[in-house]
């Protein structure tokens, strides 16, 4: 055999060899970042997931709308035994309801509940008529609180006050 081929030949395998070698650190380079690739697919996976089930059972809207209904429950009780109440109490404390209600719910959750409607017209109804019954220094507070619901029930009950 010519010296030329022989050398030739032997380059070649000392070429392959070497491809084969940095084939093969690659591919040990590769397979050692796979894992730790994939444990971070899998944990954005599991987060995503967490998150999608954690939007779809939040209760908050539901809690605040629901405490608010107790609240109307209670003052609706009230008002039928003729208990005293404090205008500026129920006030501050029905404007705190309210805005959870506003900032946990959307419109459309809380305008689509008739009960809650009802319950609001109710207190409204009653607050109206103390209010232009009471000639006192207490007037002015349960103003207050008829300005109150009447706002809350006209945002998102259009027309709730025929």
């Amino acid at each position: 055999m010519h010296p030329s081929k022989f050398n030739h030949k032997r380059n070649s395998t000392t070429y392959l060899q070497k491809e084969m070698a940095r084939y093969y650190k690659w591919r040990k380079s590769v397979l050692m970042l796979m894992p730790l690739e994939l444990a971070l697919l899998i944990i954005v996976f599991c987060l995503f997931i967490v998150t999608f089930i954690v939007s779809l059972t939040s209760s908050k809207g539901t809690d605040a709308r629901s405490s608010l209904k107790d609240h109307l429950s209670l003052l609706k009780l009230r008002f039928n035994n003729s208990a005293a109440i404090d205008a500026e109490v129920e006030r501050n404390g029905l404007e705190k309801l309210l805005n959870n209600v506003k900032t946990a719910c959307t419109r459309n959750f809380i305008s689509s509940d008739k009960d809650l409607k009802a319950m609001l017209h109710y207190a409204y109804e009653q607050i109206s008529t103390i209010a232009c019954s009471r000639a006192d220094e207490s007037k002015t507070s349960w103003i207050k609180l008829k300005a109150v619901t009447y706002g809350f029930g006209e945002f998102y009950f259009p027309g709730f006050i025929k």
